[in-house]
């Protein structure tokens, strides 16, 4: 189970930016750190890119392993849980 932040398409980049700088700050601060992992969370800061690629990495897993014939709401299902991305 991952936790993170997200915002709506076309937020500028530098908000972007600036949200995730404070976000990682909070994570490293030790008092925040011992509450999240007395939860059994783990706490790893990291760049936006590398959320993004997480998400992606992670939306790509739950596809089948094996080869499968689709319908073609499958298929736009797929689709819309990808981004289109082939």
């Amino acid at each position: 189970t991952y936790y993170g932040v997200l915002a709506p398409a076309g937020v500028p980049q530098a908000v972007v930016v600036r949200l995730n700088a404070d976000f990682n700050k909070i994570l490293q601060r030790s008092e925040v750190r011992t509450a999240l992992l007395a939860q059994g969370l783990e706490p790893n800061p990291m760049s936006p890119e590398d959320f993004a690629s997480l998400i992606d990495d992670f939306a790509w897993s739950r596809l089948p392993r094996t080869p499968v014939h689709f319908g073609v709401e499958q298929l736009r299902q797929i689709s819309r849980m990808t981004g289109g991305r082939p």
